[in-house]
């Protein structure tokens, strides 16, 4: 078992609350992270971004709060960070992403347009692969 002590100092790119598919609610997941001493955490639902407040950015001045959004995918789930989550979500309402279930399948060229304007927007992109590995060889 990890212990809070090892957590310390450390991030997580990849939080889901209950506005997604996640159990607690934001302020929950981030007293919990704090409780846990991470510094840094992005909270990334299922192809929607959520905006990070002023307010809750003040109770929590301790924690490095970022927005962003993972493009769930039949390719594998990308996790994208360091967005303006207004401009995101307006970027998937065009793409007919926005709030999709992350079982639907998303075409490949959307997702490609998706990665191309995370690109121009300095954003951070992680892939996380849901294929067996013997698939990607």
């Amino acid at each position: 078992m990890i212990n809070e002590a090892f957590l310390s100092n450390y991030t997580d790119y990849h939080l889901h609350t209950n506005l997604g598919d996640g159990k607690n609610s934001l302020p929950q997941m981030l007293k919990g992270a704090l409780k846990i001493g991470l510094k840094t955490v992005a909270v990334t639902e299922h192809n929607f971004s959520v905006h990070i407040n002023k307010r809750l950015r003040k109770w929590f001045p301790d924690l490095d709060i970022l927005s962003g959004f993972e493009l769930s995918s039949l390719l594998g789930h990308f996790v994208i960070v360091g967005v303006d989550a207004f401009r995101a979500n307006r970027m998937l309402a065009d793409n007919q992403v926005l709030k999709k279930s992350w079982h639907a399948p998303i075409k490949e060229e959307i997702i490609i347009k998706i990665l191309e304007w995370a690109k121009e927007n300095k954003a951070c992109v992680a892939w996380c692969s849901i294929l067996p590995i013997n698939i990607l060889n």
